[in-house]
């Protein structure tokens, strides 16, 4: 998984962009990544931080895919969500009300499931609260809707995934 993320830096050439655009004009180059997604976040911190979000970035996207790889073909329909934390623990939810038992099995040390009704992030980051726990960033299994990026972007949670358009 982050060798596709590399070969699609190293394909549009992102960091070279973003490093020059970024020298002059920082905060509109966070402004882009927010819009833009992940693509671009990876390519920012690639080249402010010398590449160490790469790896933790791929790391939530892959499981995020890791773990809606159980839906079969609903996949296409229904989204799963994993939020990070400060504390470490990561907040598994669905836009199903409930995890489904296959996703449940799913489930790693440090992971936990949540319940709830509504988008997936939105679900991870209220349950994540509920527990004491302090939500850092959030990967989904399909584009974060307008609506959702704005709740994060509200809440101060990283968008770990593409957003939809």
């Amino acid at each position: 998984m982050q060798q596709q993320f590399e070969d699609k830096l190293h394909r549009f050439d992102l960091g070279y962009q973003i490093e020059k655009f970024g020298e002059t004009h920082p905060e509109a180059a966070e402004a882009i990544t927010d819009t833009l997604g992940v693509g671009l976040q990876i390519g920012l911190a690639a080249v402010t931080e010398g590449g160490s979000e790469l790896p933790e970035l791929a790391v939530a996207a892959s499981r995020v895919g890791e773990i809606a790889g159980v839906l079969g073909k609903t996949k296409d329909f229904v989204t799963i969500a994993v939020t990070e934390t400060e504390e470490g623990v990561n907040v598994v939810s669905s836009s199903e009300t409930a995890l489904r038992p296959a996703v449940q099995a799913m489930l790693k040390e440090g992971e936990v499931g949540a319940t709830g009704a509504g988008h997936a992030e939105v679900t991870g980051v209220n349950a994540a609260r509920e527990m004491g726990l302090t939500p850092t960033g959030v990967a989904a299994s399909r584009p974060v809707c307008p609506s959702c990026a704005a709740f994060l972007r509200q809440a101060g949670v990283r968008i770990l995934s593409p957003l939809k358009y």
